[in-house]
């Protein structure tokens, strides 16, 4: 007896990228871009189609810490959003394939960086009750803290393994049929390469010490009207991205935060995402 499941994720794959497509054809036109900086899209405009936007490969099934909504969201920027994309942080590539999915689905032409550092197992340590992570190996404080029974789970098997972050990020997106779209950087995002972004995945601000250390450092590679996504946000880190960003509109999607930047500090909430 034939299985009628590939015909069907086929079947619905095809009516939701019709339905993508008539929706941005659609809305797109009528949202006014940037008017100092060509055609980029405001988020306040973007904000309401957000949520129409349909990922007919939801859930990705990579590894990683994004929830339905918030790969959703990644999902809907990339697949609206004009190029060039970068992504700070990809690990396994559960982001990643967010993004090159959105991309793909699309239909229009976007390069998307993801950048990584090129972790060892040189980079963990005790400390406390649970495993830092030291960059660089030899900082004395941590970056960020991980449960040890989850560093033990999910991390250092991915270190351990041959070829390394690196070898499985490969391997990963190439399973899904997407490792042509993505250009990966084994390297320090303050070195990736510098091109007009027009959304940035940012994965690299899980706490407020992490917040202060890396964003100061992204500013060279953002200019009026960049969209940055920002994960692990809650109040606390919200303010402190507010305090070292020139927010001119923002919007959370569970613990996404995603700002438009501008040029003056505002001092508006964030609008919760629906």
């Amino acid at each position: 007896m034939l299985s009628l499941a590939p015909d069907y994720q086929k079947l619905r794959r095809t009516l939701l990228g019709i339905y993508n497509r008539s929706l941005a054809q659609l809305c797109m036109p009528t949202m006014p871009a940037h008017p100092a900086h060509g055609n980029h899209v405001l988020l306040s405009h973007i904000h309401p189609l957000l949520a129409l936007v349909r990922f007919p490969d939801l859930p990705v099934s990579l590894p990683g810490w994004l929830t339905i909504a918030e790969q959703r969201m990644l999902y809907a920027l990339a697949y609206l959003l004009p190029g060039p994309i970068l992504e700070i942080g990809s690990w396994l590539g559960r982001s990643t394939a967010c993004l090159a999915f959105g991309i793909r689905d699309s239909r229009q032409p976007k390069t998307l960086v993801s950048v990584d550092l090129n972790l060892k197992p040189e980079h963990f340590r005790p400390y406390g009750d649970q495993v830092g992570f030291f960059y660089p190996a030899a900082a004395t404080q941590p970056l960020a803290l991980v449960e040890v029974e989850q560093y033990h789970s999910n991390v250092a098997p991915v270190l351990h393994a041959p070829g390394g972050i690196l070898q499985a990020l490969r391997t990963n997106l190439h399973s899904l049929d997407l490792l042509d779209l993505v250009h990966i950087v084994m390297c320090d995002f303050r070195a990736a390469p510098r091109l007009p972004y027009r959304l940035i995945f940012c994965d690299v601000t899980h706490n407020p010490g992490e917040i202060a250390h890396n964003l100061p450092d992204l500013a060279h590679l953002l200019q009026p009207g960049t969209i940055v996504a920002c994960h692990d946000i809650d109040d606390v880190n919200e303010a402190c991205v507010r305090s070292l960003l020139p927010v001119r509109y923002g919007l959370r999607c569970d613990s996404l935060f995603v700002a438009e930047v501008g040029s003056e500090m505002p001092t508006h909430a964030s609008i919760p995402f629906k």
